[in-house]
């Protein structure tokens, strides 16, 4: 079966690639390793079809450490400096210390942390709009169509400024806050949970309150965070009259997420909007490990991966945290820990069955018979990994949307969580435990990665063939909601509301109104004697 996709995927590669080859622009900001693997599966995707790519990797982080290898020989990849001289080693420092905090949605530093990463994609957008040979360029490529990254409204306006005819906004996870707000897709607070809060779609009293809150104040974020300082650095280096990028972003011909209908929270979408999770992933071939994870998986019968991501670099973590996770991994002698670290202050206390890495394979060791499990922060590319390696998770979400993976873990029943209020040497020496020796979770990975497989469509093809079928049509007013030009009074009925209880109000004075004055006319005695009853009380 999996050889008959392959050669149908194959084929749909020839046909798409030498029948229409396009030329096409991604852009890839540095915000995280699971971003850049993921826009690169999309490039080298369209490479295999035929088509010309160029990936604008755009270094806004300043990360020093998140590389992604790309094939350079079929993948054109420019390397963008766009930062100016700011101290990033305070900056991630902050960040790390953020990280490893327990703190509300709701705190300043949470609001801080959201203002910092505004910022910086703000001022790397203003870097590149003052490189004129990078513009210039940007303009005589031609392209055929642009991808356009979805942190912020940046590339959107680059696309516009460069006159490519169309695009689609690239989603490297589920469909998020900030792009579904801009698109006008309907997001009900009652089962809807917001990207960075802690909830499901079956969520307690509470926990709708805070939804319903946190999407009132969200696009006022956006817009003082993000809209507002873009609009205003477009308009100062390109041209005063530059549009608005929120009427660029609302009519976004298409989006394109990084997600499966089969593993995600079920929600109100539009036509225009196109999963393609999975991408590079279904057709996975077995091959050697690089050295030296070949050698080391071969002394063990069993293996289990333990990272935190690019982002979240683990040597942050407190000092409890570090001695209470080695201890655990020396619980475990048997087991080999393959852990993604990269300092090397933990040298001297590693257990013989820990080794650390600053880099490992991670899908390849996924698909490893020997890895038995991945102990990770939630992150959305590993998740969607270890579905398609069917192997069961255990999550200590750490910040932004990785509480809601977790919860998508746990819906599931592919996995065990870990708050980071709750991560001690007895904690995890359990969840390790539970999780290698009751089947439920090997088995539920298993049933979902069989449904994963077996979906009529792959993420290729339908990358391929919608692409295809915009760079022909250019635009799809067809799919933009009416939502996108209804003010917030009219999507929220307001005012049929504020009719309705007006109607009513007015209805029940009235109906007061006739019954007094009914009782006033033929009940004028009975009224009058119980009016001097009162009377003579009061005396």
């Amino acid at each position: 079966m999996n050889r008959k996709k392959s050669l149908i995927y194959l084929s749909v590669l020839f046909f798409v690639g030498f029948s229409n080859a396009y030329k096409i622009a991604i852009f890839t900001p540095d915000i995280s390793a699971s971003q850049l693997i993921f826009n690169k599966r999309v490039a080298e995707t369209f490479a295999k079809a035929g088509h010309e790519v160029k990936m604008f990797r755009i270094r806004a982080m300043g990360y020093k450490h998140l590389e992604v290898h790309v094939d350079q020989k079929s993948v054109n990849v420019a390397d963008i400096i766009a930062y100016s001289d700011e101290d990033f080693d305070a900056f991630h420092k902050a960040q790390g210390e953020f990280y490893f905090s327990e703190l509300s949605i709701f705190s300043s530093k949470t609001r801080q942390s959201y203002y910092r990463f505004a910022d910086l994609f703000t001022n790397s957008c203003a870097e590149l709009l003052q490189m004129t040979s990078f513009m210039l360029s940007l303009r005589d490529e031609h392209f055929d169509i642009a991808f356009a990254a979805s942190n912020d409204y940046c590339s959107i306006g680059l696309i516009h400024a460069a006159k490519i005819p169309t695009w689609i906004w690239l989603d490297a996870g589920p469909l998020t806050d900030f792009v579904a707000e801009n698109i006008g897709v309907t997001s009900p607070p009652s089962f809807v949970p917001l990207e960075f809060a802690d909830s499901g779609d079956r969520m307690t009293f509470m926990q709708r309150f805070f939804n319903l809150v946190l999407r009132g104040g969200f696009p006022y974020l956006y817009d003082r965070a993000l809209a507002l300082p873009q609009n205003e650095i477009f308009q100062k280096y390109i041209s005063k009259d530059f549009p608005d990028l929120r009427d660029l972003a609302k009519h976004a011909p298409l989006v394109m997420t990084n997600t499966h209908e089969f593993y995600d929270f079920q929600r109100p979408t539009l036509s225009k909007i196109i999963n393609i999770g999975g991408l590079g992933l279904s057709n996975y071939t077995h091959a050697p490990l690089p050295e030296p994870f070949q050698e080391l998986v071969e002394k063990y019968d069993t293996v289990i991966l333990f990272s935190f991501g690019t982002i979240a670099d683990a040597s942050h973590m407190s000092k409890e945290w570090k001695e209470s996770i080695l201890k655990t991994f020396l619980k475990f002698s048997n087991i080999l820990f393959i852990f993604r670290y990269l300092e090397t202050d933990l040298t001297e206390s590693l257990p013989k069955n820990v080794h650390i890495t600053r880099w490992m394979p991670q899908f390849e060791l996924l698909n490893h018979p020997k890895v038995k499990l991945i102990i990770f922060q939630g992150g959305y590319n590993t998740f969607q990994e270890a579905i398609y390696a069917s192997k069961p998770m255990i999550v200590i979400p750490l910040f932004g949307d990785q509480k809601r993976n977790a919860n998508l873990i746990k819906k599931f029943g592919i996995g065990m969580r870990l708050d980071k209020s709750n991560v001690n040497e007895e904690s995890l020496f359990k969840a390790i435990k539970l999780v290698l020796e009751t089947k439920k979770y090997s088995s539920n990975v298993a049933n979902l990665n069989a449904l994963v497989l077996q979906k009529p469509f792959s993420a290729e093809e339908t990358l391929l063939k919608w692409t295809n079928f915009l760079v022909k049509v250019k635009t799809i007013p067809n799919l933009t909601p009416a939502t996108v030009k209804m003010s917030f009074i009219e999507y929220h009925n307001l005012d049929v509301f504020g009719f309705c209880i007006l109607t009513f109000v007015a209805i029940f004075w009235l109906l007061l109104s006739i019954v007094t004055f009914v009782r006033k006319i033929f009940f004028p005695i009975k009224s009058q004697e119980a009016e001097k009853q009162r009377h003579e009380k009061n005396e």
